[in-house]
């Protein structure tokens, strides 16, 4: 799920995802939501959780990923703020 949020982050090295639109790219966001249904059926279909040697997630548990994966974000949008910074000051 991480993966599927800072793709979109890290389109643009420089730019933030909130300037060029969260939509403007449309195949990441495609594959970051495809992304998140195959984990969610890897961990909650039983096949796939006999195949994967996986345990469903409770919903605190989601909500413990989600979280994660929103401060990676935060983290990737401070530190273009901070290079945004530095080359206004060269």
């Amino acid at each position: 799920m991480s993966i599927g949020i800072t793709g979109m982050d890290a389109t643009k090295e420089a730019v933030s995802p909130f300037r060029l639109g969260l939509l403007s790219n449309m195949w990441v966001i495609y594959g970051s939501l495809l992304m998140i249904a195959l984990q969610f059926c890897v961990t909650h279909i039983p096949l796939f959780n006999a195949i994967f040697e996986t345990t469903p997630l409770n919903t605190w548990e989601w909500l413990k990923i989600a979280g994660v994966s929103l401060l990676v974000f935060l983290i990737i949008e401070a530190e273009k703020i901070l290079r945004r910074g530095r080359k206004n000051k060269l």
